[in-house]
């Protein structure tokens, strides 16, 4: 058993740390402790910050060398194999609990030159920046380093891994918002929400492949009931999902290929205010690619919609770079006052629009005023490049019959009804530049004040 080792510095700075080792190699028991009373941390300081780690270990143990025998000895023990626990314990500066209480086990079989290797770890608790959840990692992976036939392969100089193969789950709920939002630099509250997080197949003990590995597919989905960033962003519910065809292209040097989706119910952000709105996104990150395929708001009181039609390319090299961004923009107009009755016959109720001419118009009259809506169109294109001293900018819209309702999505005003056309280029470099702007307007009606 080792005497306490304590760090030189003293005072609150003091690490103390206690082994604990019994039993031979083949069968060797180990108990790690360490206390240290406060660590700082980029996210904010720790006090109180206590760890064990728990051991039972078995290490393969060669006999001696025979006699005039240069062989090396074949083990005596097992293969190496393991299996433990590990708990950590502290607090933030506020007093919130930090905690990690896990189980793992570490195993090695099969043919000597070929020998495979499994490992797993168990969170039953993982509490901090407020969050509290459960997870689990296993991986799987071979040495096979004698595994090939020296005739058809070169002699390898070192050891060849097939793999990894990883497998786990992770399920974490936000259980403190305030601790989150002190962890995320950013004021942060809502109702229920969660992390969920699938990687490999989800197996307790993945499969092993061939050599070279398998691909690890990540699909991770965040919901939470209520949001609100700051005062960026106000949604009333959230969904959030990311999957990455292959986890290894992060750490193998391949290109990364990452597609998400994004759900969301009433919300407000960037001026925009919706009911309902909805997208999905491709990254490329070899090219700094993202590929929009699909956008959606909508606003069931303002009877406004905006729609992508076709998917858009926004490149991040050097800048941002939008190349043709089309959009529909549809609103429906008011429903026009109920039907009178006469006693005998229906007839619909005057408009309770009038024109910009001043004649009383019908609600199917033209323009937005029509019972089946209008739609226009939005065209942006946009190249944002080089750095702050020497910035190259260039915007391209037009603006093709837009309902004025479509402006709601905005700003929450008494606009009229009617349709707006133009056009802007601006072209400019540095803190100097040009453009030209257009804009006209048709079919304006007023709310008839009579009505």
């Amino acid at each position: 058993k080792g005497a306490p080792a304590r760090a030189a510095s003293g005072g609150e700075d003091t690490l103390t740390l206690d082994l604990d080792a019994k039993g031979m190699l083949a069968a060797l028991k180990v108990r790690l402790s360490a206390v240290l009373p406060s660590l700082a941390l980029p996210t904010g300081g720790v006090r109180g910050l206590a760890a064990r780690l728990d051991a039972d270990l078995n290490l393969p143990v060669a006999a001696p060398h025979p006699a005039g025998n240069a062989q090396p000895a074949e083990p005596l023990a097992p293969p190496l194999s393991g299996r433990g626990s590990l708990n950590i314990s502290a607090a933030d500066a506020l007093g919130a609990p930090l905690a990690v209480d896990a189980h793992w086990r570490l195993e090695q079989r099969g043919e000597r030159g070929e020998e495979r290797r499994d490992a797993r770890v168990d969170l039953t608790r993982a509490e901090g920046v407020g969050l509290r959840g459960l997870a689990s990692l296993a991986a799987s992976w071979r040495d096979i380093r004698n595994a090939r036939d020296a005739a058809t392969a070169p002699v390898l100089s070192g050891p060849t891994l097939s793999g990894p193969t990883l497998s786990g789950t992770a399920d974490l709920a936000v259980a403190d918002w305030s601790a989150l939002s002190r962890a995320a630099g950013t004021a942060l509250s809502g109702g229920e929400a969660r992390l969920r997080v699938r990687l490999g197949d989800g197996n307790p003990l993945p499969a092993l492949a061939a050599a070279g590995g398998a691909a690890t597919p990540l699909h991770a989905e965040a919901t939470a009931d209520r949001l609100s960033i700051g005062g960026a962003a106000t949604l009333g519910t959230l969904s959030l999902t990311l999957d990455m065809q292959d986890m290894r292209d992060i750490w193998g040097g391949a290109t990364p290929r990452v597609a998400a989706r994004l759900r969301t119910g009433p919300g407000t952000a960037a001026g925009l205010a919706w009911d309902a709105a909805n997208a999905t996104l491709d990254m490329d990150a070899a090219t700094q690619t993202l590929r929009l395929d699909t956008l959606h708001l909508s606003d069931t009181d303002h009877g406004a919609r905006v729609n992508l039609t076709r998917p858009a390319d926004i490149q991040l090299v050097d800048g941002v770079r939008v190349d043709g961004l089309h959009l529909a923009l549809a609103a429906t107009p008011p429903e026009a006052p109920a039907t009178r009755r006469d006693g005998r016959n229906e007839r619909p109720a005057a408009s309770a629009y009038t024109t910009s001419s001043g004649s009383s118009g019908s609600s199917g009259s033209s323009g937005s005023s029509g019972s089946t809506g209008a739609t226009g169109a939005l065209d942006i294109s946009l190249d944002l490049h080089g750095d702050d001293d020497a910035r190259n900018v260039m915007l391209d819209a037009a603006l093709t019959g837009v309902p004025l309702r479509v402006l709601r999505l905005a700003a929450d005003l008494p606009l009229p009804e009617g349709r707006i056309s133009g056009s802007a280029s601006l072209r400019g470099q540095g803190n100097s530049g040009s453009g030209q702007f257009r804009l006209e307007a048709e079919d304006v009606a007023y709310p008839d004040p009579g009505q």
